[in-house]
This record gives structure tokens, C-alpha cells and sequence, in this order.
């Protein structure tokens, strides 16, 4: 009876170990199905931000470029010098010296902007002057940007196309030029190679990735009409198109109004994950999109770890339950390991990512202390990121008036208070720690966490010391036109039209007159 009791009692052990062997198994499966839903998703929504940072990142330097050539053509354009020259030439266009004088002016601004080409063309389109050919051939000239300039007397920008003469694509961008009546006289016309800066930053990708790209496009009647060359396929710039009925296609919809994240299959039939957004001031439309195969080979590998880690504990249970103990430890171990590295992954992604930018870039904590800082940064404040991390902000980025040397208010605090972006004002310049100032151009923004607090400041700045030299150039040769014009031993006069009369002083001894007289 004894016997049959302590058997009994082992068999009901027995049962007890398997069944909190079967429970820890079933816990053990559950456990990987929902660790791999976990990687899954926090996979897919790093891989959403970086695509969106991404896309938001080429977007600003789109806009910022689309902005230094406005201010590249006003520069020369709204010179009522320059107008008056062109002026005086049209009167007489037999006159080879007024000609030669504003191709000169206008080759040395082709050089230092690297323009493919400057024109300066008639009402109607016509072609008078240009930089590249000294006596005026055929040039073709987009009509559309010529009239837009004149009626709106701004800057107008036309869109891709390809040169029906050259057939390579080209970008205009166009000014009237107006004198001194207000009247538009002429239209001057800055033509941009699109291979030369704007194809190369759509192209390329700030991190490390084999299927990942960015396209631009615009909608042409029932298609969508691709506009640079794309990752995956030779000589398509400009020539691809695909049908609006191609529904699954991120570029088509876009032009059917959708924006954000999306899903599809791409130009090459392969499924992708895309970031869909409109280009201000422009007809396109911009993608950053990665192959779907590529943003989950990473999940798949750790399926694979998960399984056979599974399969391992599985084991461990079949040889005991002494191992119980000693295996659930391991699993904890494991997990806490795998975090780990996930962290610093992430951590070093990022300083990837920071380190790579071309502009210096600061990011300081909600206090306005420097956390990180880039090698660019590092450059123009003259701090290293070790030095600076901890530090206030205005101790490393100390900014002022490069006009009234006084301090201007930080970017950083600004944000903080406002919690928006923020810009600095015209004739800023940063005082490095050596002391030398460079004039930088800067904007802020707030980080914010999940739940929309602000967690710290991401400063971005440039060294605009280059651009500053070129307009100073510009304005010497203007000089330089001035002073030859007053010391020229030839009496010369030019005479605007509303009479006012602009002479030198040789033609001032040759009709015996003072110069007030």
C-alpha cells in the first residue's frame, strides 16, 4: 500500500513536471512570437522616420538651393547699372564695346556660380547676348519662363526639360530686367546643368544601403514622368514613364493626392517601403523609398536566432528540470545582451548619420547644453565635442552682428521658448574659440520626444565665408566698371531715359563744360 502510495505521489510529480515543462514551452513560443512582433515593428518604424528624416533633409537643401539662385540672379538683375548697360546696347547694338563689357560681367558670375550658361533675352525669347557663344548662334530659349518674368517682373523658375537643339536636359532660371522706369527692358536667364549639384544631392543617401534612393517627379498628362536618373535603371532621366492606371506605384499615388508613408511595388516592380512629399514652389513631387527585402533581412535573421534559441531551451528542458533554473538565467542574460547591442546600434547609427551631413550640425539637451557635435562643427567653433559636451550652448556657439558686433540672441533658446524652427537673422557670424569670425547661415529645431515634449535643440549652420567673397567680387567689377568709365581719356557719356545725363571728365574738358554745368 506504502508502494502504491509513493508511486502514485511520483507519478503525480512526474505529471506536475511535465506540465510545468509543457507550460514553460508554451511560454517559451509565446514569448518568441511576441519578441519577433516587437522587432518587427520596431524595425519598420525606425526604417518610417529615417526614410521621412531623409526625405525632409534633401526637401530643405531643395528649397535652400532654389533660394541662393534667386538670390543669385537679383543680385545682377536688379543692378540698375546693369540694366542701364543693357539699356544703352539695345539703342545701339552696333556697339561691340557696351556688348563686350556686360559678357564679361556675365562670365565672371558664370564661373563663380558655375552656371552652364547666362543669357540675356528679348520680350519674345529672342536671344541677344550669351556667355558660352560670343557671336549669337541658335539657342534655344523655354518661352513660358521668358513671359512669366515679365509679367510678374519676379524671379520664375521653369521646369526640366530637354533642349530640343542640344537634347540634354536643362533648368532656367529667369529675372526681368527693368530700368530705371519700371519698364522690363529685357529678360536675363541663368541656366543650370541639373548633373552638375541638383541630380547628384537627389542621388544621394546619407547611410549605409544597397536598394535605397530618392526620385523626383511630376505628372504628365494620363503618365508619371520621372526626372532624374534612378538608382536601379541606366538613362531614364526625363524618358521613364508609367501610367496613372499603375495604382501600386508610390509615384502615382502621390499624384492622386496620397502623402507620408506608403507601401508598393516601384518602377521595377519590387515592393518597397516610400515617403511620399510635394516640393514647395515646384511641380514634383519627391520619394525616399527602400526595397521592402532590405528593411526586413534583418528581421528574418533574428526569426532564425529566435527558433533555434527556442529549439535551445527546448533541449535544455528534455535533459532536466536541474537545467530549468540555469536556462531561464541564460534567456534573461540573452535578452539583456540583445537590447544591449540593439542600443548601441542604434546610438552608433545615429552618430553615422551625425557625423556624415555636410553642415556642421549641435544638438543640446532641454537645458541648452552641447550633447553632440559633428566634425564640421567642430571645425568652425573651434571645439572639439569632447570639450563642449556639457557645456551651455552660448559658451561653444557664440554668435553676433557681424555689423555691430553684438551678441545675438542663441537659436537654441529661441526654440526652446517657441518650440518651432527658427532661422538666424542676415549678417550672422560665429565666434570661433580661437576668435576668428565666419558668417554663418543657421536654423533650429526642437526634438521632441513620443509624447511631443521638447527634449532638446538640433542646430544646423554653414560657413558662408565663400558665397560673401563672390559677392564682394561682384561688386569690385562693378567698381572697376565705374572707375574705368570716369578715368577713360576718351570723353564718354551715357545718357538714361529720363534724361539724366551720366558724362566723364575727358568729355567734360572736350565740350569746355564743368561737370555741374
Amino acid at each position: 500500500m506504502n508502494i502504491d502510495k509513493a508511486s502514485s505521489q511520483k507519478n503525480i510529480k512526474k505529471l506536475q513536471v511535465i506540465a510545468l515543462a509543457g507550460f514553460i514551452t508554451i511560454l517559451i513560443f509565446a514569448g518568441g512570437f511576441v519578441y519577433y512582433n516587437y522587432q518587427a515593428e520596431l524595425i519598420e518604424e525606425n526604417k518610417h522616420e529615417e526614410i521621412k528624416a531623409i526625405s525632409k533633409l534633401k526637401i530643405n537643401q531643395l528649397v535652400e538651393w532654389q533660394n541662393e539662385r534667386t538670390n543669385d540672379i537679383k543680385v545682377i538683375s536688379q543692378s540698375q547699372l546693369f540694366a542701364d548697360g543693357v539699356e544703352a546696347w539695345l539703342k545701339s547694338r552696333k556697339d561691340e564695346s557696351l556688348k563686350s563689357d556686360i559678357r564679361d560681367r556675365l562670365d565672371l558670375v558664370k564661373k563663380y556660380y558655375n552656371y552652364e550658361d547666362i543669357i540675356v533675352s528679348s520680350l519674345e525669347g529672342e536671344n541677344l547676348i550669351n556667355v558660352n557663344t560670343p557671336k549669337e548662334s541658335q539657342i534655344y530659349i523655354p518661352i513660358g519662363v521668358v513671359k512669366k518674368a515679365v509679367q510678374t517682373k519676379e524671379v520664375a523658375f521653369s521646369d526640366l526639360y530637354i533642349c530640343p537643339l542640344q537634347n540634354v536636359i536643362h533648368y532656367d532660371v529667369a529675372s526681368p530686367i527693368i530700368n530705371g522706369n519700371g519698364r522690363v527692358i529685357a529678360v536675363l536667364i541663368f541656366r543650370v546643368d541639373p548633373n552638375y549639384y541638383l541630380y547628384p544631392l537627389i542621388k544621394e543617401w546619407p547611410t549605409k544601403s544597397k536598394t535605397a534612393e530618392t526620385l523626383i517627379f511630376r505628372q504628365e498628362g494620363d503618365s508619371v514622368l520621372f526626372l532624374n536618373e534612378l538608382h536601379h535603371l541606366k538613362n531614364t532621366a526625363m524618358k521613364l514613364k508609367i501610367a496613372l492606371t499603375e495604382t501600386n506605384v508610390p509615384a502615382v499615388k502621390a499624384i492622386l493626392g496620397q502623402r507620408g508613408i506608403t507601401e508598393g511595388d516601384d518602377y521595377r516592380n519590387v515592393k518597397v517601403l516610400s515617403y511620399i512629399s510635394e516640393i514647395p514652389n515646384t511641380p514634383w513631387f519627391m520619394i525616399a523609398k527602400i526595397d521592402s527585402s532590405e528593411i526586413y533581412s534583418d528581421l528574418n535573421f533574428r526569426a532564425v536566432f529566435i527558433i533555434i534559441f527556442i529549439l535551445f531551451i527546448l533541449f535544455i528542458l528534455g535533459i532536466g528540470v536541474a537545467w530549468i533554473y540555469s536556462s531561464r538565467q541564460k534567456n534573461i542574460y540573452r535578452t539583456l545582451f540583445i537590447k544591449e547591442k540593439e542600443y548601441r546600434a542604434t546610438l552608433e547609427e545615429f552618430k553615422t548619420i551625425l557625423y556624415s551631413i555636410g553642415d556642421a550640425v549641435i544638438t543640446t539637451d532641454a537645458s541648452g547644453n552641447v550633447q553632440k557635435m559633428n566634425p564640421v562643427a567642430e571645425h568652425l567653433t573651434g571645439w572639439s565635442e569632447s570639450e563642449a559636451e556639457g557645456k551651455s550652448l552660448e559658451t561653444v556657439f557664440h554668435i553676433i552682428n557681424e555689423k555691430t558686433k553684438d551678441t545675438v540672441e542663441n537659436p537654441a533658446q529661441k526654440v526652446l521658448k517657441e518650440g518651432k524652427v527658427v532661422g538666424l537673422a542676415n549678417h550672422t557670424a560665429l565666434v570661433s574659440k580661437n576668435g576668428k569670425e565666419i558668417p554663418i547661415a543657421d536654423s533650429g529645431a526642437p526634438i521632441k520626444n513620443d509624447d511631443g515634449k521638447i527634449v532638446g535643440v538640433v542646430l544646423v549652420f554653414r560657413d558662408q565665408s565663400n558665397e560673401y567673397a563672390s559677392q564682394k567680387s561682384l561688386e569690385e567689377s562693378e567698381m572697376k566698371f565705374r572707375r574705368v568709365f570716369e578715368n577713360s581719356p576718351l570723353g564718354k557719356s551715357m545718357t538714361a531715359i529720363d534724361g539724366t545725363l551720366n558724362i566723364n571728365k575727358a568729355f567734360c574738358n572736350i565740350m569746355g563744360y564743368t561737370h555741374e554745368e
